[in-house]
């Protein structure tokens, strides 16, 4: 369950990632700097993009895996408060 939520996410971002909106918002960024450093931006997002085809799906199982993990953890939690409340309450009737 946990890898098909990352996975589902994962899809989702990169499907935002590659709209032609999110690309023209890219390349005008480059034009923000000046023409010196232009050059060095595009390596840079380029970087940054392998390093996130690489990484990025297993970051996002961790991601998916924490939430799941609070999630489980409050729910056990609520339910052993709930528990003593109603023991509690037997005990004092």
């Amino acid at each position: 369950m946990i890898d098909y939520f990352a996975r589902r996410l994962w899809a989702a971002m990169l499907w935002l990632m590659r709209r032609p909106w999110m690309r023209r918002i890219q390349r005008a960024s480059y034009g923000w700097l000046p023409p010196r450093m232009q050059e060095a931006a595009r390596q840079n997002i380029a970087r940054q993009d392998r390093f996130a085809r690489k990484v990025g799906l297993p970051l996002m199982r961790l991601t998916v895996f924490i939430v799941f993990l609070s999630l489980a953890s409050t729910v056990a939690f609520m339910l052993v408060l709930r528990w003593i409340e109603s023991t509690n309450g037997a005990l004092n009737s």
